[in-house]
C-alpha cells in the first residue's frame, strides 16, 4: 500500500466520525477548509443483498478501474468528511467497511461477512474524487 493512499484512507476513516483538517503535498489551503455543500447527483448504483450472516453486493455506473469505498451505518443526514471535498454522507455512524476496484465497465460484485447481522442497516457506494465532490449511490437498504 502506498504512502498517500495509506494517509488517504487514515484521512476518510476518521472524517466519518469527526471533522478533521488533512493536508496533502500540493494541496491549496481554500481546498482544506471545504464547507457543507449539497451532494452531487447520484450517479453509482449500490445493491445489497442480505444473506443472514454474510451479504454480497453489486456496484454499477461507476467510472472504470476506480476505487469504489462501501460505508456502512444508519439512515440520516450523516457527516461530511473533508475527503469527500463537500459531499455528505446520508448514513449515521457510517464504518466505511471495505473497498473495490471496478471492473473497465464500472461494475464491481463482493460478498462478506455481515457486519451487524439481524440489525436494520443501510449502505453506500463512495468514489474520492481528490479535486472534485465525491460521487456517491443512493442510500440502498439489503434486501432479504
Amino acid at each position: 500500500m502506498s504512502k498517500a493512499y495509506g494517509m488517504g484512507l487514515i484521512a476518510f476513516l476518521m472524517g466519518c466520525s469527526q471533522t478533521i483538517d488533512t493536508y496533502e503535498p500540493g494541496m491549496d489551503w481554500d481546498q482544506v477548509m471545504v464547507e457543507r455543500a449539497d451532494a452531487p447527483p447520484h450517479e453509482l448504483q449500490l445493491d445489497i443483498h442480505d444473506l443472514g450472516l454474510s451479504i454480497i453486493g453489486a456496484i454499477s455506473d461507476a467510472p472504470p478501474n476506480t476505487r469504489v469505498w462501501v460505508a456502512e451505518g444508519l439512515p440520516g443526514d450523516g457527516p461530511c468528511p473533508r475527503r469527500l471535498n463537500g459531499a455528505c454522507l446520508d448514513l449515521l455512524d457510517a464504518v466505511p467497511f471495505m473497498m473495490v476496484i471496478t471492473s473497465p465497465d464500472g461494475e464491481a460484485f463482493f460478498s462478506l461477512p455481515a457486519l451487524h447481522p439481524g440489525e436494520p442497516r443501510a449502505y453506500q457506494a463512495i468514489v474520492l474524487n481528490p479535486n472534485e465532490q465525491a460521487l456517491m449511490s443512493e442510500l440502498t437498504h439489503p434486501r432479504y
